[in-house]
């Protein structure tokens, strides 16, 4: 994350909590963002935001670390559990590494939740269609290259 980004993340959290309970020092700047400057801005801004709506008191940086590791976890556990789902979906799919290369390939272009949810979207769509076509399932590509042609 930039530190544009980070700035602005912590202006927010001085907002909600004013001065007196979360003063902006350049110190209190230069240790959150040692501990906080690699996450991910979306997801540390969510970790925040809910934060601030549950919690009366300024947070600590372990606790927006917390909130921070759910919400990273819950990503990659649905955006595995979507990619499972397409490989099941798949009339030839199975998992391996071309597979998952082309994969993580497709979601790293974007959101990886959202993107992996469009993919899906996308394999259900030609499934359906090939399957309204009566097209022999030897005729259809193999997943990896169906996953490295998708523009979502």
């Amino acid at each position: 994350m930039s530190k544009d980004e980070f700035y602005k993340i912590m202006q927010e959290v001085h907002a909600a909590y004013g001065e007196k309970k979360f003063p902006l020092s350049k110190e209190t700047l230069d240790v959150w963002f040692k501990y906080l400057g690699k996450c991910n801005f979306r997801d540390l801004a969510e970790a925040l935001e809910r934060y601030i709506k549950e919690e009366a008191f300024p947070p600590t940086i372990s606790s927006i670390l917390g909130l921070y590791r759910e919400i990273r976890w819950d990503r990659s556990r649905s955006v595995l559990e979507i990619y499972r789902e397409i490989i099941n979906l798949y009339p030839t799919g199975y998992d391996c590494q071309r597979t998952r290369e082309a994969f993580n390939a497709l979601i790293s272009k974007g959101n990886p939740l959202e993107t992996a949810r469009k993919a899906l979207n996308g394999v259900k769509e030609l499934v359906e269609e090939w399957e309204n076509s009566g097209r022999d399932e030897k005729d259809i590509p193999v997943l990896n290259e169906v996953l490295e042609e998708m523009e979502l």
